[in-house]
């Protein structure tokens, strides 16, 4: 189980807002019970082209210790971005690492362009080196383009590229020496019900593909995602669903079913 939350306060002098990250996850490997616990607080800084963010964290659980962070994004144009981000103890540290007492950082850049509001490429990549020597390097390749859009439905390809590596492979964490996931896939959306501000959405995602890893044969991958997004008010936004799945570990099938929920509230 993952939840995570992060509560912004109203802005202050119109460009600062103070924020507060918080999450909880736990995982039942066959090792036993791991659990990490995040709480902190951070300080935004919000002007019209450029985002910059810094915070602080407490681990507690498992392996508790502090942690922290910074973002920065610069929109360059109307169509050009590019960002880095940088996290100590970072929350993507597999919860079976901090079983064995491993943590890692991780620094990350970004970069966007945006022909219009139907069509985005992106590029991200990042660096993570684990307390235990490995070090796990990522990117990649995103590109989205809206295919029909008329009132109250919108279909949406994607497609998308990423490869990863890791210098160690007899750690306790899942670390395949070197793979690649290439999918494609389609997001429609489509409006049920609107009065004013409050709406009514479902959206169906479906995204299928290719996952390689080395010293292990190919196969395919499959996601399927459902849910409803309810706008309550013009503060209030609600939404849930359940996604479905198939992957492979080391050569080893995994299906998964997923129930997702979350809230977002405007003050």
């Amino acid at each position: 189980l993952m939840s995570s939350a992060r509560i912004y306060s109203p802005p202050i002098a119109d460009n600062w807002r103070i924020f507060g990250p918080g999450g909880y996850g736990f995982a039942n490997p066959i090792e036993g019970f791991v659990s990490r616990g995040v709480f902190g607080t951070g300080l935004e800084l919000r002007l019209p082209e450029v985002k910059a963010s810094a915070f602080l964290h407490e681990s507690v659980g498992t392996y508790s210790r502090p942690g922290g962070g910074a973002t920065l994004d610069w929109y360059l144009t109307d169509r050009i971005s590019i960002g880095a981000a940088v996290e100590f103890f970072s929350i993507d540290t597999p919860l079976r690492a901090l079983y064995y007492g491993i943590t890692s950082d991780e620094y990350a850049v970004r970069a966007a362009y945006r022909w219009h509001e139907e069509r985005k490429l992106e590029l991200v990549a990042s660096y993570q080196p684990f307390t235990d020597g490995n070090q796990r390097f990522s990117a990649g390749l995103s590109f989205q383009q809206r295919l029909v859009t008329v009132p109250h439905f919108w279909l949406t390809g994607l497609a998308e590229l990423s490869v990863s590596t890791n210098s160690l492979t007899d750690v306790p964490y899942y670390r395949p020496a070197a793979d690649l996931t290439a999918t494609v896939g389609l997001l429609a959306e489509h409006v049920l019900w609107r009065d004013y501000d409050r709406s009514l959405v479902q959206a169906l995602k479906v995204v299928g593909g290719l996952y390689s890893e080395r010293g292990y044969r190919e196969n395919w991958l499959g996601v399927a995602l459902y849910e409803h997004r309810w706008r309550v008010d013009p503060l209030t936004e609600f939404h849930y669903g359940v996604q479905v799945s198939r992957r492979t570990y080391d050569g080893a099938e995994w299906q998964e079913l997923a129930f997702l929920i979350g809230l977002r509230q405007r003050i």
